[in-house]
């Protein structure tokens, strides 16, 4: 009799354990669930503050282009649609704390946080204040939308917003259709050069019926007095010119002392890149073009493509 009382108490309280376990489970389960904040419309406008609201990095899309910073640089926007998406697409992990005292804590206080603002036009969309990333740097403290509780986050966070203008800036010059060039003129050391597409022109007696276009030398100061174009070599050449990516940008809006000079045409605008001067000691060479008004660096290797000898583009 005293066995099965003996049993009897500890099956209780083994009942008992379990209730209070489950009901842990419950408590903690409904803490951490995961919520989605999602935000449905376009989001043309985001700002960015921090430093107890001293610096704010304003990003804006205007005619489907998106800028940042006061001077409005073009910005990349592939680094701009991440920032898009990660304010656009938050999602919660857990409650960490319900008290806003808790913030300094959670990297959440006026110094350390970045207030991120989303907005459609003038319509607020969402703030997001973020703090700290955790330990393992994938997940982030956040407060969405005004409230005060602490929130976990997916995502390191605070790395994606920890940004400015001159890391959003686009490294993009400029970008052409290389089919569409017409003529291309070097100016440096070696004198001038000059090369320009023929139209194509029908002949009855090819076979195709089309004499296909070919580049041609017309004008030429250089010390190359006789020179056939290799049609392959300036068509790679072409093609290494369509586009033009910086190394890093310059405050300055003046052009260089330039020692080097390359103009591309296309579509009969006039596309003017101007080199300084450089030796082999040289890194990156101080450049400019007319379609920027800003003056920028190239690697050596990327501004050997415009001081071009004709030498290089003869059979």
């Amino acid at each position: 009799m005293k066995n099965f009382s003996t049993r009897k108490i500890v099956l209780l309280s083994l009942i008992a354990v379990f209730a209070l376990v489950y009901i842990l489970q419950l408590t903690f389960t409904g803490k951490s669930k995961i919520v989605d904040l999602t935000i449905s419309d376009d989001i043309d406008k985001i700002e960015l503050t921090s430093a107890n609201g001293s610096r704010t990095l304003t990003v804006e899309k205007k005619d489907s282009v998106w800028y940042a910073g006061e001077k409005k640089y073009p910005a990349d926007t592939a680094l701009v649609e991440a920032l898009v998406k990660a304010v656009k697409n938050v999602k919660l992990l857990g409650v960490a704390s319900t008290s806003s005292s808790d913030a300094e804590r959670y990297g959440l206080g006026d110094e350390d946080k970045i207030v991120v603002t989303a907005y459609n036009g003038s319509k607020l969309l969402r703030t997001l204040t973020v703090g700290k990333n955790t330990s393992t740097n994938s997940q982030c403290y956040v407060q969405a939308d005004g409230k005060n509780a602490v929130n976990l986050a997916s995502g390191p966070l605070h790395n994606t917003f920890s940004t400015d203008a001159d890391k959003l800036r686009s490294k993009q010059v400029y970008s052409l259709d290389s089919a569409a060039v017409t003529k291309v003129s070097v100016k440096n050391a070696k004198g001038t050069f000059t090369i320009q597409k023929s139209a194509p022109q029908v002949d009855a007696a090819s076979e195709e019926g089309i004499t296909p276009a070919l580049w041609l030398l017309s004008e030429n100061t250089t010390s190359l007095s006789s020179a056939e174009l290799d049609d392959t070599k300036v068509g790679q050449w072409i093609n290494s010119l369509a586009s033009l990516n910086v190394a890093s940008w310059k405050d300055e809006e003046v052009p260089v002392n330039a020692a080097v000079t390359l103009t591309i045409t296309a579509f009969g605008n006039d596309t003017v890149i101007s080199l300084a001067s450089y030796d082999d000691d040289s890194s990156e060479v101080s450049a400019s073009s007319s379609s920027s008004p800003y003056g920028f660096t190239l690697s050596k290797s990327v501004a050997k493509r415009y001081d071009k000898a004709l030498a290089d583009l003869v059979k």
